[in-house]
């Protein structure tokens, strides 16, 4: 019998509020990011702040609203770990989307998934990858080894 190899610390990540309304409202690659989310090595975290942005665009822009298939992936954002982004000098081309950094800076992420061309354009942020949902799925992806 054969026991799966010993895994590492889970991959933490942050999605910025754009992911998070993707996966909520379209099917597709962001759903599938963040459904991701439920397996043992990957842990989601959040902020009070990228929750807020979250709620208020579903309460206010008339595209978004919550029906019944949404709550299975509202039920997985909500099992995120919450924490206080860490204040960080203006950095993002748009101010707006610093607390998203500072999100990642506390949770010590391992990287920040994003659709947002101002955070993706900045590559990283203190070595902190910034990519695509579609590039956070590839990382989840490893490659089988030999056996010989």
């Amino acid at each position: 019998m054969t026991t799966a190899p010993p895994q590492g610390p889970p991959t933490r990540v942050v999605f910025d509020t754009t992911v998070l309304i993707g996966a909520v409202y379209f099917n597709g690659v962001m759903r599938r990011a963040l459904m991701s989310t439920t397996r043992p090595n990957v842990q989601l975290y959040t902020s009070y702040r990228i929750l807020s942005e979250f709620y208020w665009t579903c309460a206010n822009d008339p595209r978004f609203r919550t029906r019944r298939q949404h709550y299975k992936t509202l039920w997985t954002m909500l099992r995120a770990k919450t924490v206080a982004p860490a204040g960080i000098p203006p950095t993002c081309p748009d101010p707006n989307d610093d607390h998203v950094l500072g999100a990642a800076v506390t949770a010590k992420a391992d990287m920040i998934v994003s659709t947002d061309h101002h955070l993706l354009n900045m590559k990283e942020f203190r070595g902190i990858p910034i990519v695509t949902p579609a590039e956070y799925l590839k990382s989840l992806v490893r490659p089988e080894r030999s056996v010989g």
